[in-house]
């Protein structure tokens, strides 16, 4: 019988969501966390503290990944994150915010979003990441004015 480790371990999502962690290059720091629904993991619903333990037990036994658990008993989830990716993401400067994002996008487009109440809009990013989601918000307003027109 596997332990709790093994069967972490061996699981085809988190074999695959380290192999795509780890050919992940610098370029795309932003990306270095991968979240997977574990709803459906037995294990992980049965015995959430020796699940827990478990990662834990992973994290102390190597250093390219933390595995966290996350979410409660309605909404479990497996965060799987590169520690390298990690590091060269939080060493870039961090100078807008979701917010003035939102701000941006409601005065150029008029639109209005509810991303307030799933992300903490005080929490910086990068220029990058501020200019992709002006891009995307820019995408949707000329695909709603299409479609309404």
């Amino acid at each position: 019988m596997m332990t709790i480790i093994e069967t972490i371990l061996a699981n085809p999502y988190v074999e695959n969501t380290i192999a795509i962690l780890a050919r992940t290059n610098k370029a795309e720091c932003s990306r270095y966390s991968k979240t997977i629904a574990i709803d459906n993991w037995r294990i992980a619903y049965e015995n959430r503290r020796e699940f827990v333990k478990a990662l834990n037990a992973i994290n102390e036994a190597q250093d390219q990944f933390t595995f966290e658990f996350s979410g409660d008993e309605f909404r479990p989830d497996l965060v799987i994150t590169s520690r390298k990716l990690k590091a060269t993401y939080d060493a870039i400067p961090k100078t807008k915010t979701m917010r003035n994002v939102l701000e941006k996008v409601y005065k150029d487009f008029g639109i209005t979003t509810d991303i307030g109440f799933h992300v903490d809009l005080d929490e910086k990013i990068t220029d990058e990441e501020y200019e992709n989601q002006l891009k995307l918000y820019s995408a949707m307003s000329g695909i709603f004015q299409d479609k309404f027109d």
